[in-house]
């Protein structure tokens, strides 16, 4: 079977990314991941402050461009 542009699989984000996004220090790290999935149903980890005032973001074969897309928007939304 050849897969062309219309296969929903094409548009699948194809490896295992971890990401540790650095938040200002005036950015409650807990407070921002719990908005992220009561809001907008995206599950990130909290990165404890001793470390890095952060979030990490992890994304597997089954995420779609549309869930990063979604992560973006709740990020922006949420940070201004």
């Amino acid at each position: 079977m050849r897969c062309g542009l219309s296969n929903p699989w094409n548009r699948i984000i194809r490896k295992t990314v971890r990401v540790a996004l650095a938040l200002p220090d005036h950015v409650d790290n807990a407070a921002l991941a719990a908005k992220l999935q009561a809001k907008h149903g995206v599950v990130v980890k909290v990165v404890p402050r001793n470390l890095v005032n952060g979030l990490r973001v992890s994304s597997h074969v089954y995420n779609l461009e549309q869930d990063a897309d979604r992560l973006l928007g709740a990020l922006k939304k949420e940070l201004g």
